[in-house]
């Protein structure tokens, strides 16, 4: 019998999460944070709402990941100062 090659289910991610971060950044930066919904970062994309929310679930866990995200670049900029 002939055996099938293992590859994962579902579409290939076109958007890695620092490509979706970086746009709830640029919505945040551009409308707030009450501008800040699923669909508005998805149009900053031109991805779809449920594609984010099956990706990160609601809005506050986006805005939770991008403080998360955020905090690391930010901890790493000032390391890289410090060092020089």
């Amino acid at each position: 019998t002939a055996t099938r090659a293992h590859r994962p289910a579902g579409r290939p991610r076109v958007y890695d999460d620092r490509d979706i971060l970086v746009g709830v950044g640029n919505v945040l930066a551009r409308s707030g944070v009450n501008g800040v919904t699923v669909a508005a970062v998805a149009a900053e994309l031109g991805c779809t709402a449920p594609a984010l929310s099956k990706r990160f679930g609601a809005r506050q866990d986006l805005l939770l990941a991008f403080l998360a995200w955020s905090t690391e670049q930010a901890r790493e900029r000032f390391r890289r100062v410090r060092d020089e």
